[in-house]
């Protein structure tokens, strides 16, 4: 079976997004993951159409054809931008430490 691809590129995402899934065999089953793991036949859910990608995660999905090896698998990370600094930060005051006291 030929190479499976998602829409979507890897990459850093704002809000949630649609992904689909397609191979060029068009009686071929793509199952696929969103937990990292390897779909098989017996393992992950079997596409049926756009998946909404919510945040972090790792979509793997393989095409399957009765007489055929498996796909290649296609897999990706989509994950949420990196956290922006802040440009004006709180001042933290620096003050001495306080002398120790020896009795």
């Amino acid at each position: 079976t030929k190479g499976t691809a998602i829409s979507v590129p890897r990459g850093f995402y704002d809000a949630s997004f649609s992904v689909a899934i397609s191979n060029p065999s068009p009686s071929a089953t793509i199952r696929y993951t969103t937990d990292g793991s390897e779909p098989t036949l017996a393992n992950g859910q079997a596409y049926a159409g756009p998946l909404t990608i919510p945040g972090t995660t790792v979509l793997k999905a393989v095409a399957f054809r009765d007489g055929y090896i498996p796909s290649p698998v296609a897999a990706q990370t989509q994950r949420p931008p990196a956290p922006t600094p802040d440009p004006d930060p709180p001042a933290i005051p620096l003050s001495p430490r306080p002398p120790s006291s020896t009795q």
